[in-house]
């Protein structure tokens, strides 16, 4: 992913900067619990394009997409035993975000407010989150009803 270092902003950087809002690490985190590994992945994706790093948003959505699409195998066709929590699925899932986020997004946040951007709303954040979970559930469903046929 492409890194950005942290020097002292040019006027024209922090008009541009203030017309942009970023989600935080923690939206990023929100998203992820309510919507999975996608809906995170998706909002880092949406922070890489509104940054202009086109080769990093591509990136974060085939990984985010790519991740999910696994998770989807493990659950539907490997079998899992509906006897498992669903902490054992969500919790390797936010963990990997945050890690990601730290790694990737922190740095690009952290200029992006220093040189007076905002953040995007932790509740717009949720409810993208609750968007995705909506259309995952449903392709889920169909998934599963289209194998049980």
């Amino acid at each position: 992913m492409e890194q950005l270092e942290i020097n002292t902003p040019l006027k024209d950087e922090v008009t541009a900067a203030a017309e942009i809002k970023l989600f935080s690490e923690a939206g990023i985190l929100i998203a992820t619990f309510i919507g999975s590994i996608f809906a995170g992945g998706y909002l880092m994706a949406l922070n890489y394009k509104r940054l202009g790093l086109t080769e990093s948003y591509k990136k974060s959505l085939l990984i985010s997409t790519v991740a999910t699409l696994l998770l989807f195998a493990i659950i539907i066709f490997g079998e899992v035993s509906s006897n498992i929590p669903n902490i054992v699925f969500t919790l390797p899932q936010i963990m990997a975000v945050y890690f990601i986020a730290k790694q990737y997004q922190k740095p690009l946040i952290e200029k992006h407010k220093y040189e007076g951007g905002m953040l995007a709303s932790n509740w717009l954040a949720a409810g993208i989150g609750a968007i995705i979970m909506l259309i995952v559930m449903v392709i889920l469903f169909a998934v599963i009803y289209s194998t049980m046929m």
